[in-house]
């Protein structure tokens, strides 16, 4: 049975609950029963799961086994020091050994797993996932792999297409699901560990504001980093000034992918009705229904500005 099945989730040991890491580190097994989970500490990660028989064996079957962390080759530990920048002045030179070209353009695409232990992620990529030449696969963690990636700074869509193809590989051919975080192109091998951190950030934000989807670009995220410098409690008093129960009722998941497929071809009603494969007076509805509900027109660009904005602003993780 597929690991993913009991639903265990892997939380960095920084992302974790302080109280639920001192009950673990009080345990004598490392399994904590809390509020109907199960927890196991364990590497650097703490295990979440429903508290059920099935997965409680699930859960023990995994502390029983070995280190949770791959351990990297030579070439990998270099470049995850590099990425991490702990890369030491006297080994620079072994980028050109292990790298290539020292004048390519590169970008580093982050992939984090879901609910999956088995094995790490770069050992599942490594098996599964297509490798275009010229990519350095670096294990990170158990759950993250960074890809160096050869590119062009006009190159992002080609990258996002590329991780999604990445992704989709995994969810079939092992189950496995992912998120990629992009980072921009750099035009220096040295600027790669500001790529890293990019896309790190990248996934970090899409995760704050509760976003959808599979590959997020740190260059597509200004706005949500803009936004988060307002204060959280300061954003939720502004949305939800607009967004009443009644709308917030509307914006369920169709939608929001509606709304997602209109503003991603600019507003453009003939070709977002296509790509939703719905007729465009239903798509002129659901317009015509948020006009009704919040007074702002979608169809116009400074209604569809704030609208976008105000979508993007901190609420109740249950409101979509």
């Amino acid at each position: 049975m597929a690991d993913s099945v009991f639903r265990i989730r892997m939380i960095p040991l920084e992302e974790a609950d302080e109280t639920i890491i001192q009950l673990a580190e009080g345990s004598p097994n490392g399994l904590v029963r809390f509020h109907r989970m199960l927890y196991l500490k364990k590497g650097s990660f703490l295990f979440e799961c429903p508290d059920t028989p099935e997965s409680g064996k699930m859960m023990e079957t995994l502390n029983s086994s070995g280190d949770m962390d791959p351990v990297p080759n030579e070439k990998e530990q270099f470049f995850q020091n590099l990425l991490e920048r702990k890369t030491l002045s006297h080994q620079d030179n072994a980028f050109g050994t292990y790298g290539g070209e020292w004048d390519q353009n590169r970008m580093v695409l982050l992939f984090k797993m879901k609910e999956s232990f088995s094995r790490s992620l770069a050992e599942i990529i490594r098996s599964t996932a297509p490798m275009e030449k010229d990519t350095i696969l670096v294990p990170m963690r158990f759950d993250l792999a960074a890809m160096i990636r050869s590119s062009r700074p006009e190159d992002g869509d080609d990258a996002a297409e590329y991780a999604m193809a990445v992704i989709e590989t995994l969810e079939v051919e092992s189950g496995i699901k992912a998120v990629c975080g992009i980072g921009n192109c750099k035009s220096s091998w040295q600027a790669l560990p500001e790529s890293y951190e990019e896309a790190r950030e990248a996934l970090k934000t899409a995760e704050k504001a509760h976003h959808t989807g599979k590959v997020f670009r740190y260059k597509d995220q200004f706005l949500e980093r803009l936004l988060s410098e307002i204060p959280p409690e300061e954003q939720k008093r502004i949305k939800a000034q607009t967004f009443t129960p009644e709308i917030r009722r509307f914006l369920n998941e169709e939608i929001m992918e509606t709304l997602r497929v209109f503003f991603q071809n600019d507003l453009n009603i003939s070709t977002a009705s296509r790509q939703l494969f719905i007729h465009r007076n239903t798509l002129q509805y659901r317009l015509d229904k948020i006009k009704k509900l919040t007074g702002l027109d979608l169809r116009r660009f400074t209604d569809a500005t704030t609208f976008f904005i105000l979508l993007n602003l901190q609420g109740e993780k249950s409101e979509y």
